[in-house]
């Protein structure tokens, strides 16, 4: 009789050193998309959860953007930008043809196909006019193209002093179109290049003449929809 318990009790024992020195794995579906795995041993608990990717992903389809600043913009046309806070909501929508990069460089937006300078012949050699070209296939995010008349019609709305624009683009005496793809500024007398080119950095983007054509002048700061909601070449 004792022979039997003490067989008991070498049986519980040794399951119960297996129990502790061995290691353990569950395996949990926490919902459709997501997996749960635990481990546990002696040394320590650890635990992974990996995430499946949803279905019906809305990437590249537009929907909501939640941008966290420390001052909400008044408006999103950058060309009546009165901060950097609005300056930072517009550039996500509208774009100018140049920008300056992080290390002080003027690089061309997804807008122009390079940076005019003497040497490619965009800039003339007396520094009195400069030619942009635009980039083909670009549309606006409604799916209509944008043409060099974008580009016009962006200096029309800015050059009317009414209209309030933050960029000076008084030192440009005329525009012409080329063609679609082409537009050259003509200067009131030779800029040194590339601060009285206009049409740089987030405080002079393009905006859409379809949308803001009557919104020249006394009318532009009326134009709310407009303003707040302007149709874009940014992502």
């Amino acid at each position: 009789m004792k022979r039997t318990k003490w067989i008991a009790l070498l049986a519980v024992l040794a399951l119960v050193l297996a129990a502790c020195g061995g290691e353990t794995t569950e395996t949990t579906e926490a919902d459709s998309g997501t997996t749960e795995t635990t481990a546990a041993d002696a040394g320590g608990t650890e635990t992974t959860e990996t995430t499946a990717a949803p279905s019906g992903s809305m990437a590249g389809q537009g929907g909501e953007l939640l941008i966290l600043q420390w001052q909400a913009p008044s408006q999103v046309n950058g060309n009546l930008s009165s901060g950097t806070k609005d300056n930072l909501a517009s550039s996500l929508v509208l774009e100018p043809l140049l920008e300056i990069d992080p290390n002080g460089e003027i690089v061309a937006t997804a807008l122009a196909a390079d940076v005019p300078t003497v040497e490619n012949g965009g800039v003339a050699e007396d520094f009195s006019s400069i030619t942009y070209t635009l980039n083909e296939g670009v549309l606006w995010s409604d799916g209509t193209p944008f043409t060099a008349d974008d580009v016009l019609f962006t200096w029309e709305y800015c050059i009317d002093p009414e209209t309030g624009c933050s960029a000076d683009v008084s030192k440009i005496a005329s525009v012409e179109v080329v063609d679609d793809l082409t537009i050259t500024a003509v200067f009131t007398e030779p800029q040194t290049y590339p601060w009285g080119a206009g049409f740089l950095t987030a405080t002079s983007p393009i905006l859409q003449r379809a949308q803001f054509q009557d919104c020249v002048g006394i009318d532009a700061s009326a134009c709310t929809d407009e303003n707040f909601a302007p149709i874009g070449t940014g992502p």
